[in-house]
């Protein structure tokens, strides 16, 4: 009885998408196809027709999606599923430019204000992990616990935990130190795995990460002089490769080991220092990202800007900062003299 009722409800609805294609109304008349195919999901022609109009007419992409993934769902297996998968991915492109935008919309504002961009990305390209990952980010840095757990969970069920990634989340080492939160975590990742994050976090943790990126050859060292006034640029520069990262033996001081020369301005080869040594301790000002630079600050030895980058590996360049912030902020802070 469901069946034939829906088939009807669903004719009487492609009748009049069929009239209002042909006056031309193709926004009413893709509605009108789509919703004969929700009367009862039995009637795939109608869904294809209606993504269709949404992709080739209306310029809906992500509302031409929505209807394929329906059909794909819905009747697995099947010739009108097969059409829909290959319909996909012809859209597959515009649908992740999309999502990619939105996320990197949602990535500069609070979690609140970020959601319908979320959102948005989702419903492009549910497939895209940096949507669950900058979730988790801002879940992170809005400081809410259970905000956060959600976002881990999330990423839990689509399989994209990497524990780097968490450890570099803002606030995780201290949030790590609750007993509750880490038992919550354990259920989440397993406890083989939050006790190998308690670790990835701490500070220690941290500088193995950087010297890991280093062995990759993924980190870099800037150093420059002299700026040109009125520009960016800077006439006695050096650029080499890390090798290794470090903790000084005085503590929350950073060895950074260079090697190999990126490159320099003609009267900076012969400078060629063995190794930098990066001073943690508050009030050192924190590692600003620049693009794909993390720039240090001024150093006592005459140069103006000393920065770590990540040039050739982008992507790492809100991780490395993080753990850069996450170092300085363990440093015990200097004891006030009072009177």
């Amino acid at each position: 009885v469901f069946t034939i009722r829906s088939l009807k409800t669903g004719n009487q609805n492609v009748g009049a998408a069929d009239a209002a294609l042909a006056e031309g109304l193709i926004g009413k008349a893709a509605r009108l196809y789509e919703e004969g195919w929700a009367a009862g999901r039995n009637a795939p022609d109608y869904a294809l027709k209606a993504a269709e109009l949404y992709a080739g007419r209306l310029n809906q992409p992500v509302d031409a999606a929505r209807v394929l993934r329906q059909v794909r769902e819905s009747l697995p297996g099947s010739p009108a599923a097969d059409s829909a998968e290959a319909e996909l991915a012809k859209l597959q492109p515009v649908l992740r430019q999309i999502a990619t935008a939105r996320v990197k919309e949602a990535a500069g504002l609070p979690l609140a204000e970020a959601r319908p961009a979320l959102s948005a990305a989702a419903a492009a390209d549910p497939a895209y992990p940096e949507i669950y990952r900058t979730q988790a980010q801002l879940a992170a840095a809005s400081g809410s616990a259970e905000e956060l757990e959600a976002s881990l969970k999330e990423l839990a069920r689509r399989n994209l935990v990497d524990l780097d990634f968490l450890a570099a989340l803002s606030g995780m080492a201290a949030l790590l130190e609750d007993p509750q939160f880490l038992l919550r975590l354990s259920d989440i990742i397993g406890a083989n795995q939050a006790d190998m994050l308690k670790t990835a976090a701490s500070p220690v943790g941290r500088v193995a990460y950087l010297s890991r990126l280093a062995r990759e050859g993924k980190l870099g060292f800037f150093m420059g002089a002299r700026q040109v006034k009125g520009t960016s640029n800077y006439r006695f520069w050096s650029r080499r490769k890390v090798s290794a990262v470090q903790y000084a033996a005085s503590g929350c001081e950073l060895v950074v080991s260079l090697s190999d020369q990126l490159g320099a301005s003609d009267d900076a080869y012969g400078y060629m220092p063995a190794s930098r040594i990066v001073d943690l301790r508050p009030p050192t000002a924190l590692a600003v990202r620049n693009s794909s630079a993390l720039e240090l600050g001024p150093t006592n030895d005459g140069w103006q800007i000393t920065a770590l980058t990540v040039d050739d590996a982008a992507q790492l360049s809100l991780p490395v900062w993080s753990a850069l912030r996450q170092l300085h902020a363990a440093c015990p802070r200097p004891v006030r003299k009072t009177r």
